[in-house]
């Protein structure tokens, strides 16, 4: 598990850093209530310190729960997204698919917390 570890680490590395180079792609998924910017920025920051911290053998486990509370935050986004008539990403079985992933990844981090 220590690959999937690795893998999701530089996952969440790597969609942080692109919240800084396009964070107009996640304009849509925000509430208009949010501050989009700050917001973005503040997301993509949270993203990157969580990825680096699934590489660190004395963080693991405060990185699997910062990112199952994470997924946990972004739910909301996904499931508007699921019920929305077009889906802002794909199709929607594509959306479908994304919630289940959430999910998953939430239990993934539940898991992480409690090696």
């Amino acid at each position: 598990m220590i690959v999937l570890q690795y893998v999701m680490g530089v996952l969440m590395i790597a969609a942080g850093i692109y919240h800084f180079i396009n964070p107009k792609f996640y304009d849509p998924f925000m509430p208009d209530w949010m501050p989009k910017r700050l917001s973005n920025f503040a997301a993509g920051a949270v993203e990157i310190a969580i990825g680096a911290m699934l590489f660190l053998p004395s963080t693991v486990k405060w990185g699997g729960l910062a990112f199952c509370l994470l997924m946990i935050i972004f739910l909301p986004l996904h499931v508007m997204d699921l019920l929305r008539n077009k889906p802002l990403v794909g199709s929607k079985l594509i959306a479908v698919i994304r919630l289940i992933l959430q999910f998953a990844m939430i239990y993934y981090g539940w898991w992480l917390w409690n090696l």
